[in-house]
């Protein structure tokens, strides 16, 4: 009786790293699929950031006198790279 749980567990484990080698390669295309999402989202961040400095830059030069509106932020929480 003994040797039959014996058996049975040796039976389970084995059973559970064969799936597990299995499972391996889904978890790796898994990993690329979303670094490659990450990848893009951090580029479409970096592009909307672009993008929205030379909007206010271009609200700042059509009306020099009302930038404080652009952002809605009081002047110290304001983007310090721009004049």
């Amino acid at each position: 009786m003994f040797s039959l749980f014996i058996a049975l567990t040796w039976i389970i484990i084995i059973g559970a790293l064969i799936s597990g080698i299995r499972a391996l390669p889904r978890i790796a295309r898994e990993e690329q699929f979303r670094q490659q999402k990450e990848k893009e989202y951090l580029a479409s961040i970096e592009k909307w950031k672009e993008w929205d400095m030379e909007h206010y830059q271009t609200f700042v030069k059509l009306n020099p006198f009302n930038r404080k509106n652009y952002y809605g932020l009081m002047p110290e929480n304001r983007p310090k790279d721009i004049p």
